[in-house]
Parts: C-alpha cells; structure tokens; sequence
C-alpha cells in the first residue's frame, strides 16, 4: 500500500509531543510555552515552561548566560541548542535543550525538546570553569568557540568578544607571530613547543602575569578534526624563582676536583654547604660561588621537601662508623633533574657527640636512572600505542607460542586476555585458507624473513572477515632470534569493495560488448529490407513498362519490408527506452481484461486458427496495462505465425496468493534445441525455413521484448518446445510490484 501523508495532517500536537520519549513543549513564535507532553510532566511534576519558571529552576551562576543566550538565539529566528543545569532536589542536573523552529509560510511557533545529559558531562563543563588554567578551543577562523574564565583574565575583552571575534581582529599586532604556529597545528595536526609571553595588562599592584601557552589538535573519536585546543598557565612564579636562582649563582668556591666524586661538607646546624669540590659544582651546574651560597630547597624540587627533611633528621641521628647510603634527586642549574648516590658519614661531634659536621660523597647516576625511567616509560608508552592502535598486533616467542596480544585482536575475535598466554590463534583461520597459511608461515619460520599474505578469520559475530597479516622476525641486540612481531588488518570491506569493483568492470564489458552487437546487428537487419526495397524500386525505374499485376507485386513487396523496417525501429527504440531505465506506469487492473481484448483481436485476424482460453472472470493485479497487452500480443503472434491453418492455440491460466501464470501453447513448427537457447537474444531468428510464408517475417525482438516487460514486473518467462509439435511459453508474474 502507499503511504496516506494525510493521517499526520489530522494528528493533534498533543499526541505527536506525548509520542516524544523525553520532555518536550510546544510555544507561539514569541516563545511562550502552551503546551507540554506527558514525559515533561512526569519528569517536572508541572506542565508550565516559561522564563519564570526557567529563573526559578537555573543555579544563579548560570542563571544570566542561559537567559541571555535562551532570547538571543530565539531572535536569530533559527533553530538552536542550549546545555545548562537545573536545580532538582538540591542538585544540580544538566540538560541539553534542542529548540526547533516550526515554518509554515512564516515562523509559526517552535518545538523544544529537553534531553537529560551525562553528569560527566556537566562535571566537565565545572571543571573547564573552575581550572586553574586557561582552556579553550579556538575554530578554523582563529576563534574561540569554547573558553574558560582564566583565559579572559589580564586581557581587556569577553567572553563574547573572544567567541565572537578572531583573534586576528582582537590582536592585530601580535596575531602575524603566532598565526604560523595555529597554521602548523591546523595544517599537519602537530602540537609545536608552548609559547611563553609576558601580559601587557597587569592587575592592579600585582606583576603582570607570565603566560606559557600550549597549542594541541583536537580531534573527534574517528579522528575528524574539531579544532585546536588552548591551554594557558600562569608561570609568574617559576619565572621569578628562576630569576632568583640566576641572581644566586655568584658564591661557589672551588675545592679539590682529584675526588672522581661529588663531594660536599656541611654545616648540619644550619646545613649550609663549607665546601665542595668542582664535580659537585659540574654536577649542579654551578660555579663554586654559586653553589656555597646556594641553600639546599634551591637544589631540590618542592615535592621532594619531606624526603629530604627525613634524610637529614636520619643524618642527625647517625652513631660513629654509621654510613647513610641513599639516593636523591637535585636540581641542576638548568631546572633538570639529577641523581645523585651518596655515602654520608658524620666527619665531626661536639663534646655530647652531637653530629656537627657532615661529608656527603656522591656518584653521579643520572643516566642510569634516566635510561630505567625512559625504558619504563617507553615500555608504556608502547603498551597505549598497542592498546589502542586500530590494527590486531601480536607477537609469539622463538617456540611459536603467542606471547602478545593488543585490545583490537580481542575485540575482533571476542576472546579474553586471560585466555591469550599459549593460544593457539591459527583455529581461529578459515578452514579453507588454513593450509596455505601454515605452509606461509612454516617457510617463514624456517628462513626467518618477513610474510604477508591474506587470509580469513572468525571473528566474533561468528562470521569469518578477510585479514591481511604482515609478521616481521625480532632479534636480540646480540643478533639472536626472539620470536615474531605482526600486525593484522581487516580488509574484508576493501575485498568485498574489490569484488564489486571487478563485477562493475565485468558488468560495463558486457554491457559494451551487448552494445556493439546491436550496433552490428542493427545495421546487418536494416540492410536486408533496404536492399530488398532498393532492388524492388530498382526494377520499377529500369522496367517502366512492367504489367500492371507485376508492378503491383513489386510494390506489395517493397510495402511490406518498408511495414517490417517501421516495426524494426519501434522495436529497437522500445529496447534502448528500456535501456536507459524506461519508468512504467504501475497501477491496479483487472489481466482478464487486458488479455480478453488481445485474445479478441487475434481471433478476429485469424479465423482459420482454433482459439481456445480457460481465464477466470477476474485476475486482480498490479502492473502496466499497456506493457503486458504488448506482452501478450508479442507472444500471441508468435503462435500465429508459426502454426499452420486450423492449428488450435490454447491460453490457459493459473494464480494463487504471490502471483499468476499464463502457459501459452501452440501446435506450430516448434523450436529446435540448437535455437532454443538463443531465442531471447535480440535479433535472433530461428531457421527461415521454419516459417509459414518463407520470408523473415519477425524483427528478432518480440521475444527480447517480452522478456524485458516481464523482468520489470519482477516475474519471469520460460518457453518449452518441440520441433514440428508446438511451443509452450510460460509467464509468471508477481501480484504486486515492488
């Protein structure tokens, strides 16, 4: 059946909004609410939804952004959503409110749907709010679409001006310095070293603030670009603790640099530093000056201040011959890290054998620690890369027992990782590509080289996809062989991609080719009737005095091939409007009808056939009327055609719920099984021999015809025959077309 659009039209507004799953309204075009739905009254507990009511339920920090931007945005004329919380049993809860204008010739009114959000989100949202930082997130047109308060701080603008302006307009001076540096994170999704720049508007009494800016890409989930994110953090302090540690750097004293080790004496009641030798000096970075002057907090970090108040109350408590070994991280002159093992002993005591005096020995470890950090950090970062690279990786040890395993390989196949030590993935490979695989693989293993090849695996739908796996050997520093590293990739969509390409391609060569054999035949049928006419009006202008009877059979000839050229060429535009996706008009009829006025203009041609028919009164259907009469009338004439006088044609038909079918017989010359198969080829005409009048009388597309008329009903044609018995030809069609 067709779609009634009518049934919307008489649906009240009530019963549309009620069908909504969350709470939605209904107001005028100045916005006033006059109608809510059922979810919004379970949810609320009231049916009102105005600006009053809307002030009662916002948190006053948001109350004025949402009011403001709820009549901006309603003004624009234009559809719009908000995110704002309400305040519902002494919490607040974020919603996101979709408004939608309804246009009929002119604003009419507008549809407003409220869908709850995650509390994450709104907890991001305080967050961004209330960081320390400033986080923003600036467009392709250099501007911020989203920002915090931070970023608005030192700066003479708002929060409008920055989501409303670029900052090429905002800063016209300076924005030529740092376009290039937004350019490279637009252009190649890099994230360049932060930018560092003073404020040029300073609060009050307070130095002017020291920003250090970090630019980054931020992209959705499927790695579609959304902007470039911005972060600004207030590094007034570090700048001014660095200044003070370079206005300290002049009171170092040079000591004895024989010791291959750091070595430093202190004063451990004030714990300042009596001497030290020039390996320490290098150590830190700084001259002999710097570091005797230097006290202890400037050559550690804040975070490590217990730790060493810990270290030396254990110096302190140190009993004569006792040695406090430890390792400590310093602050190099630089600000980098370094590391530091020492030996501490007491060198001198006072009369009650208070520790007064400390010598620290040290080995610079630096690098050792660095290189155990980066091994650390490497091992996890390539733990995150492999969970989260979107190809299966994998890797087996020298014995071809699995070792590894990434996130992607179990998601697609739908194991466990607790299952993963030992398994044996190859039962997870199509029992069809099995075997090669192996035999890959074992030579492979046998040469240690690299492989690749495709294959299909199960995954955990059950179904099997194509994958494509490369595996490379590992071998040890020393050259030794570890094992394989791989990665597998699904490529069953570009196989299946591929598959149809390669039909398409065989699909258009078929085409070309059926093209060329109709140019060519085409033009073969045309020339037999053109030289039948032009040899029969040849003898008539060579032989102006033919008798009358001869002149006539001359004529009746050339009519009759100029009548078969005519039908030729309607047929052959038939075809080609088929071709080029001929519509059909597709409506109820009654086939008894169609097929009665076919059958009866037949039998009033032939009166010397017998014409017998067993057709129900009425056959309901769907399709077109005119297509099937020429339907019929193709195959009709067939029978005609190729039965002798007196010969009976029978028309019998058979329907049941999904369709009907026609069966056609006739007892004519028949078919033989040599031209059977080619009967629906266009052009093809059985032996001249077979037919009545000894002339080719057909076109050589009645049948192509037929078929074609059938197939866009979504039926089919079959024909059966016996030489110099009859042909029976059998159409099925469907009772609606889809």
């Amino acid at each position: 059946m067709k779609p009634d659009p009518d049934v919307l039209m008489h649906l009240p507004p009530t019963a549309i909004l009620n069908a909504l799953q969350g709470p939605a309204w209904m107001a005028d075009p100045a916005c006033r609410v006059f109608l809510t739905n059922q979810a919004y009254q379970r949810h609320f507990g009231t049916g009102v939804f105005d600006a009053g009511q809307l002030e009662e339920w916002l948190p006053e920090s948001h109350r004025k952004r949402v009011l403001n931007d709820f009549t901006c945005q309603r003004q624009t004329g234009e559809g719009f959503t908000l995110t704002f919380p309400l305040l519902e049993e002494q919490r607040e809860n974020w919603y996101e409110l979709s408004v939608t204008p309804i246009v009929d010739e002119g604003l009419r009114g507008w549809l407003g749907i409220l869908r709850p959000l995650a509390e994450t989100e709104g907890y991001l949202e305080a967050l961004l709010e209330n960081a320390p930082v400033g986080l923003g997130l600036m467009d392709r047109d250099y501007t911020l679409r989203v920002l915090n308060n931070t970023v608005i701080e030192d700066t003479p603008y708002t929060r409008e001006d920055f989501q409303k302006h670029s900052l090429e307009e905002l800063y016209p001076n300076t924005f030529p310095l740092l376009k290039p540096v937004l350019e490279r994170v637009f252009l190649h999704g890099e994230s360049p070293p932060p930018l560092e720049f003073e404020s040029r508007y300073p609060r009050g009494n307070q130095p002017p603030a020291y920003w250090r800016v970090h630019y980054f890409p931020v992209r959705t989930r499927d790695g579609q670009m959304l902007g470039v994110g911005y972060i600004s953090d207030n590094i007034r302090e570090l700048k001014d603790t660095e200044a003070r540690l370079r206005e300290q750097q002049d009171f170092l004293l040079q000591i004895t640099d024989a010791v291959p080790a750091t070595l430093t004496v202190r004063d451990l009641r004030t714990y300042e530093v009596i001497l030290s030798n020039r390996q320490m000096a290098d150590f830190l970075g700084y001259s002999h000056q710097e570091l005797e002057a230097l006290p202890l907090a400037e050559l550690t970090f804040p975070e490590d201040a217990g730790r060493f108040t810990s270290t030396i109350q254990r110096i302190g408590h140190l009993k004569e011959g006792e040695v406090l070994e430890d390792l400590m991280r310093m602050r190099h002159k630089d600000g980098e890290e370094r590391w530091l093992y020492g030996r501490v002993v007491i060198f001198r005591r006072d009369e009650e054998g208070r520790p007064l005096v400390s010598i620290n020995a040290g080995v610079d470890v630096t690098a050792r620690v660095q290189a155990e950090r980066l091994l650390r950090e490497s091992e996890q970062r390539l733990k995150t890369i492999t969970s989260s690279a979107p190809v299966m990786l994998w890797m087996s040890d020298r014995h071809r027992s699995s070792t590894f395993f990434n996130t992607a390989w179990f998601e697609f196949t739908g194991t466990l990782e607790n299952e993963a030590a030992g398994w044996d993935w190859a039962s997870f490979v199509h029992p069809e590509d099995h075997d090669h695989l192996m035999a890959v693989a074992d030579q492979a293993w046998k040469n240690l080289q690299p492989y690749e090849l495709e294959f299909r695996l199960k995954h955990h739908s059950g179904a099997h996809r194509w994958v494509m796996v490369r595996a490379v050997p590992e071998f040890s520093v020393e050259g030794e062989f570890q094992g394989y590293i791989g990665s597998t990739i699904d490529i069953h969509d570009r196989k299946l991609a591929e598959e149809r390409i390669r039909q398409s391609e065989l699909e258009l060569q078929e085409m070309i080719r059926r093209e060329k054999q109709f140019v060519q035949n085409a033009a073969h049928e045309f020339r037999n009737p053109l030289a039948a006419m032009q040899g029969n009006l040849d003898i008539l202008v060579r032989h102006p005095n033919l008798p009358r009877s001869e002149r006539l059979d001359v004529i009746e000839e050339v009519q009759w091939e100029t009548l078969r050229l005519s039908r030729m060429v309607n047929d052959m535009l038939m075809l080609a409007r088929g071709d080029m996706g001929l519509e059909f008009l597709i409506e109820d009829l009654d086939l008894t009808k169609v097929l009665q006025e076919v059958w009866d203009d037949a039998r009033a041609s032939n009166p010397h056939h017998a014409f017998r028919w067993n057709l129900p009164e009425k056959v309901n259907l769907r399709g077109d009327a005119e297509r099937l009469a020429q339907l019929f009338s193709e195959l009709l004439e067939n029978a005609v055609k190729y039965s002798p006088p007196g010969a009976a044609i029978t028309l019998d038909l058979q329907q049941d719920a999904e369709g009907v079918t026609l069966i056609l017989q006739d007892q004519g010359a028949g078919i033989s099984e040599v031209d059977l198969p080619h009967v629906f080829e266009r052009f093809y005409r059985v032996d001249k021999a077979r037919q009545r009048s000894g002339r080719a009388e057909g076109t050589g597309l009645g049948l192509p015809i037929a078929r074609w008329i059938v197939e866009q009903h979504g039926g089919n044609i079959e024909l059966y025959s016996v030489l110099d018995r009859g042909t029976t030809v059998q159409v099925w069609l469907p009772r609606d077309v889809e």
